[in-house]
């Protein structure tokens, strides 16, 4: 199985005072979806062929869609979803070239896929788990709109761009729908021309901006199915009661030299000022974690709290606690 590894970006972000300041870096989170280690392999499929052709012929007719067109931008979500899966370290992810009925209407999805069925298309490509987009739906809607400037009546358009898509993760050996999931991704553009000549050019668009839309639509749900990396930001200290080592530990902080902040910080830890043994503690907890090791960056903040009453770590602590948590199910997701 792949491995992800821990990869660490640290920016000062804000200066909050002069003795504290803001430091950030990428943790990763496990997915928000929970999916069983054991699935490594999974087939993406397109179900959003209308079983009533004669209401989708006539929704096309209103909306100036050509037939056949929500089929086609709906295979873009399935093909960037393939794609985000696959560049991921979590999946391996096949795009199947089939196209199946049962197009779900608005925020409804059809009738979940015989079982049967599913354990061929897994069977079929060696997969152990198929996610289906199973209702699609895009608009495009054109508005007038306040363009200050941009015209001697100060008034051009607002296109709105929605596109709603549904998915189902069926895991076939243990019969089980791990997610249902609904949602709509909207892209907003403006234009500064007059209305009339706005809503033309918007138009002239409409087809790129559907397809935009619907391949970050694949992204979308991507994201709830693949651990995420987060920016997460602590707030540390730079300076206590003029103490020359807690002041060097911040800087080496800053720089990312992490063995030199916990030299110089440990060296604080030595100091008689209460205030800076505290100040030192709750840094060298943030050092850990940014450096991965949760239970000693736990064990620096209870020390800040407990011992010193540095006020920071009480929040801190909880924190890392909840963090701890989080790590423990993202090593069930990959079986780490």
């Amino acid at each position: 199985m792949k491995k992800i590894h821990l990869s660490i970006l640290t920016i000062v972000l804000l200066i909050t005072g002069c003795s504290s300041a803001r430091i950030s870096f990428d943790t990763l989170a496990p997915s928000p979806v929970y999916i069983p280690s054991d699935i490594k392999n999974v087939t993406v499929i397109n179900r959003t062929v209308p079983e009533n052709s004669e209401v989708n012929r006539i929704e096309g007719i209103i909306t100036g869609e050509g037939e056949g067109d929500d089929i086609a931008f709906a295979t873009l979500v399935t093909a960037q979803l393939t794609d985000n899966l696959n560049r991921s370290d979590r999946f391996s992810a096949g795009h199947s070239d089939k196209v199946l009925p049962g197009s779900g209407i608005g925020g409804v999805l059809p009738y979940p896929l015989p079982w049967e069925m599913v354990t061929d298309l897994c069977n079929e490509s060696g997969t152990d788990a198929l996610i289906a987009l199973e209702s699609y739906d895009s608009d495009f809607t054109v508005s007038a709109a306040p363009a200050m400037g941009a015209n001697a009546l100060g008034i051009g358009t607002a296109a709105k761009t929605t596109v709603r898509c549904g998915f189902r993760f069926y895991y076939p050996s243990e019969r089980i729908i791990l997610d249902e999931f609904i949602f709509s991704h909207q892209l907003s553009a403006d234009n500064t021309a007059l209305p009339v000549l706005g809503t033309i050019n918007s138009i002239a668009r409409r087809k790129e901006a559907i397809m935009k839309a619907s391949s970050q639509a694949g992204s979308v749900y991507a994201s709830r199915v693949l651990p995420n990396w987060i920016l997460t930001t602590r707030e540390y200290y730079k300076k206590g009661k003029g103490n020359p080592d807690l002041e060097t530990g911040a800087r080496m902080m800053e720089l990312n030299r992490w063995n030199n902040a916990i030299e110089s910080l440990s060296a604080a830890m030595e100091s008689g000022h209460r205030k800076v043994r505290g100040r030192a503690a709750h840094n060298l907890a943030i050092v850990y974690e940014i450096l991965g090791d949760l239970n000693n960056a736990s064990e620096w903040a209870a020390v800040a709290w407990g011992e010193y009453r540095e006020k920071r770590s009480r929040e801190y602590s909880r924190h890392l606690r909840d963090r701890i948590n989080q790590q423990r199910l993202l090593e069930q997701q990959l079986n780490e």
